[in-house]
């Protein structure tokens, strides 16, 4: 089975990735965080000084597109898991268009390896398919609605960086999203497969299964 990396990135298409952050889901328990700010354009860097909402650190990290490397081999072992993981892919295939030749890691698609940094496991469409009495299936709400939060703060305050433990921070939203998967995971239960297979609308996939035909 593939390994499952939960991610999370603060940024925009337009501006690139500022922030992200991402925590391996495996047996063993929610492993191996890492987290990084990332350089970004000067007139990023005046509006989110400007910006109340905004609550991104500016430094002068490397720029999101040198970390090619480590996403694609991540993606090679497995595949990601993201809370809107549209979003996360979006910003991945704005900076790399294809992580090149990968696994594919899903029976529903032939042929079984491709040039996708998919198929991508989303918590958000599983809440909403699984738990629809939820009040909303924001990050926030589905994780105060399975009463997850005193663990997420318990795994963010050993693992996230100083002033780092709340929403909209990288790698906190990376644990929430792990923790989210991991409920699902035991509690409905889905299998990895059933996971990636449910992320999609049956429209969303036929289309990918007869894209992957030419």
């Amino acid at each position: 089975m593939p390994e499952i990396f939960a991610l999370d990135f603060e940024g925009t298409t337009r501006d690139g990735v500022w922030e992200f952050g991402l925590v391996q889901l495996a047996q063993k328990g929610i492993m191996n965080p890492l987290t990084e700010f990332c350089a970004i354009p000067a007139e990023t860097s005046f509006f989110l000084k400007r910006s109340q909402k905004s609550m991104q650190p500016i430094n002068d990290g490397k720029p999101f597109q040198e970390y090619f490397q480590l996403f694609k081999s991540l993606r090679k072992r497995g595949v990601f898991a993201a809370h809107h993981s549209q979003v996360e892919l979006s910003l991945l295939r704005n900076t790399w268009p294809s992580p090149g030749f990968v696994p594919n890691f899903s029976k529903e698609i032939i042929p079984f390896h491709g040039l996708s940094w998919g198929p991508c496991i989303d918590t958000f469409v599983l809440c909403r398919r699984y738990f629809p009495q939820f009040k909303t299936h924001t990050l926030r709400d589905a994780i105060e609605s399975l009463t997850l939060g005193d663990e997420m703060l318990a795994l963010a305050h050993k693992m996230c960086p100083s002033g780092r433990c709340t929403f909209h921070c990288a790698l906190f939203d990376a644990i929430g999203c792990a923790l989210l998967l991991r409920h699902l995971l035991i509690s409905i239960p889905l299998t990895i497969q059933q996971a990636m297979d449910h992320s999609f609308s049956r429209d969303h996939l036929q289309v990918r299964q007869q894209g992957s035909l030419f």
